[in-house]
């Protein structure tokens, strides 16, 4: 059986996967970007769509055609402006969304609708991959046009793409020296998206925040930028004068 994270006040219980409080955790990672949206109206909402696209799976199965009906539900319903390191609260209320954001809305309802798909994580950015019939989909999760790619040459280009991009970047920002190109889990996204708010609070000299928001991403997914933005953020709180470094960024 799977075994999940949720985050209570007490600390960190393993749950099984259907437990996973996921809604509460990306509506709630703490000031100032929880959100006032209720979990019960969210869930109304996303069922709504879920069944809409429920009706093109009757009709099509698991199929190109269902992919793009979850493309145009997204960008119809929730994706309306890109904003790096958007909160998912403002995805929701706002219709501002990234790379993350977005992702975890196309992972959820490939989930729900029983795709066999992968988020793909790099440093700077993600994407999908959906296999359909032996072959892969790819989808650039921030692009209301042109995102979803089924030839398998254009699928491995853009790959490379992203990965050369990925290099370009890797040395213009503080806190990566190293190469991330590979799978996240459910969870893993839900712990960026907590990074990706730490980043961005840390950003803006609440390293209070910044530090809280961290300790979340931690618990679910511990790895060296948390580690790193951990100490960042315990130095400046502590007042030390820590060398003068690039400005952070994260996944965008």
């Amino acid at each position: 059986m799977a075994i999940n994270i949720i985050l209570t006040s007490g600390g960190v219980v393993a749950q099984p996967a259907q437990s996973l409080d996921t809604l509460g955790l990306l509506l709630t990672p703490g000031r100032p970007f929880s959100s006032d949206i209720s979990q019960s109206n969210l869930q109304a909402r996303l069922d709504k769509s879920i069944k809409k696209l429920n009706k093109v799976k009757n009709r099509t199965g698991l199929s190109k055609r269902l992919v793009s009906a979850v493309k145009n539900e997204l960008f119809g319903e929730y994706l309306k402006e890109y904003m790096a390191q958007s909160s998912f609260g403002e995805t929701i209320s706002q219709g501002k969304y990234d790379c993350l954001t977005s992702s975890i809305l196309y992972a959820y309802f490939f989930e729900q609708l029983g795709f066999d798909y992968k988020v793909y994580e790099l440093n700077y950015h993600l994407y999908l991959l959906i296999n359909l019939e032996k072959k892969d989909i790819l989808i650039e999760p921030t692009a209301p046009l042109y995102s979803i790619l089924i030839n398998q040459k254009d699928i491995s280009n853009r790959i490379e793409e992203y990965i050369s991009t990925n290099k370009e970047q890797l040395d213009k920002y503080y806190e990566n020296d190293y190469e991330i190109h590979k799978p996240a889990s459910f969870d893993q996204l839900i712990g960026l998206h907590f990074f990706n708010l730490g980043v961005r609070s840390f950003n803006v000299q609440n390293y209070t925040a910044a530090l809280q928001l961290t300790h979340k991403s931690k618990n679910l997914y511990p790895n060296e930028r948390t580690k790193e933005l951990e100490a960042l953020c315990i130095a400046h709180i502590m007042a030390k004068d820590p060398e003068e470094k690039k400005p952070l960024s994260v996944a965008q």
